[in-house]
């Protein structure tokens, strides 16, 4: 013989509409972290940054970010960075210590030739490069524990809001 239960739901349009704003109040929550995460990137790189005139440092931006819903696909995204042209080889490194690991040569004569901050002259013929200062890199790295706490505060505002009445 069958038995049938019946359950009754109270509530159930208002827990229905909960579900409903739970995409929205998700991505609202990520993209907070995110910005957050951002911030804390780029004020560690401007500390960590080497100055000679200050534009490398200043030129450290955040681009916040932003959702971009398109088809069954939903991004969060945001960036820290710089445009400045010489950036890449102040982070990673130039010559025998950067990507290529070989001495700068001269493309056009058989030394380079210039003027030091002393004064004085200097003609060589290769340059070794200089080290990277991994300033972005190391913003990152250093960032990663209160990134985790920003991302467990977004987890509990998100269950907030929607156990919220």
């Amino acid at each position: 013989m069958p038995f049938n239960y019946y359950a009754t739901i109270p509530n159930l349009p208002e827990l229905q509409k909960r579900f409903q704003e739970a995409p929205q109040i998700t991505l609202i929550a990520v993209r907070d972290a995110v910005n957050k995460s951002l911030t804390n990137y780029q004020r560690e790189a401007k500390l960590n940054v080497p100055v000679d005139t200050g534009r490398l440092r200043s030129s450290i931006l955040v681009n916040p970010a932003t959702i971009t819903e398109g088809g069954t696909l939903t991004k969060v995204s945001g960036s820290v960075g710089t445009s400045v042209s010489y950036a890449a080889n102040v982070e990673l490194g130039t010559g025998i210590y950067g990507p290529n690991k070989a001495p700068i040569l001269p493309k056009k004569k058989p030394y380079f030739t210039f003027k030091t901050k002393g004064g004085g002259w200097v003609r060589v013929k290769s340059i070794r490069g200089m080290r990277g200062r991994f300033y972005m890199r190391d913003a990152l790295e250093n960032n990663q524990a209160t990134t985790n706490g920003y991302f467990d505060e977004a987890a509990e505002t998100i269950t907030r809001r929607l156990t919220e009445k």
